[in-house]
């Protein structure tokens, strides 16, 4: 099997603070969008991973995060877009054909393990996609805009999805290709899938799957961190001060400036 990775970074984080790019903030010794990483790297069956970054931090991800930690398997980057959906396609369309599945994870959800993700790959059997996902423990309003609750929600069939998510790449260009040229804007790209009659799976996700985007989801991470030796053993640690040797480094012009064959819109044949 030939597995894709694509790992969209290229949001603002606004709720972790002004001028902070969260996928290179330390945890637990390395950087998060590392982490986000790594489990991927030591899977055979992925043979390329594709981070989706902010242009003007393409080359401090290359040098602090990719050759640094010997992340060999990111062969490019892609610069991110305006919006998630955005940056996801500008991955899809650089990451081109011949991959059996396609994954979509977070960059900012470091906690994720091998077994996990080779638990939602063998879910992937009459359905167009698999994903993730915890059951709803609070009870859930509906409030007004004035504050005033307008109902209690039912929760039963309510369910909070996480990444990575898994798809087949067919199917999910075709998603990404009609959505654009609707100018539709989904939250996960499941939500695609869905919206062109796809068949999307959910399975059982883990509670440890944190995804960060406050200072309070940071702290609960480098305690998961010290509470598990999965997360503190030799595969995590960075190159030693070494220098990548060139055929470790992605070419110069496909990492620092990975552009999409198609960049003139959404949408096309």
């Amino acid at each position: 099997m030939k597995i894709g990775v694509i790992i969209p970074a290229a949001g603002s984080g606004r709720r972790m603070g002004p001028g902070v790019w969260k996928p290179l903030l330390p945890l637990g010794g390395m950087p998060i969008l590392a982490r986000a990483m790594l489990p991927f790297q030591r899977m055979p069956e992925v043979k390329e991973i594709l981070p989706v970054v902010p242009e003007r931090m393409m080359d401090r991800c290359l040098a602090e995060v990719v050759e640094t930690f010997r992340v060999k398997k990111v062969k490019r980057l892609a610069p991110g877009g305006k919006e998630r959906q955005d940056s996801v396609f500008k991955g899809l369309d650089l990451l081109g054909d011949g991959f059996d599945l396609i994954l979509i994870h977070d960059g900012v959800r470091p906690l994720v393990t091998e077994a996990f993700v080779r638990n939602l790959i063998a879910e992937m059997k009459g359905c167009d996609a698999v994903v993730p996902a915890l059951r709803v423990a609070d009870t859930l309003k509906e409030v007004n805009p004035e504050g005033w609750v307008v109902r209690t929600v039912d929760r039963q069939n309510l369910w909070l999805v996480q990444t990575p998510q898994v798809f087949r790449p067919d199917v999910l260009r075709k998603a990404h290709l009609s959505a654009g040229a609707a100018g539709r804007y989904g939250t996960d790209d499941a939500a695609l899938i869905e919206w062109i009659g796809g068949k999307v799976k959910v399975v059982p996700g883990d509670p440890g799957n944190v995804k960060i985007t406050t200072p309070e989801d940071l702290r609960l991470a480098e305690i998961l961190i010290q509470r598990s030796d999965v997360f503190r053993t030799a595969p995590y640690q960075k190159a030693s001060g070494r220098q990548p040797a060139e055929r470790d480094r992605p070419s110069s012009e496909t990492a620092r400036a990975g552009q999409p064959r198609r960049t003139s819109g959404r949408t096309g044949s």
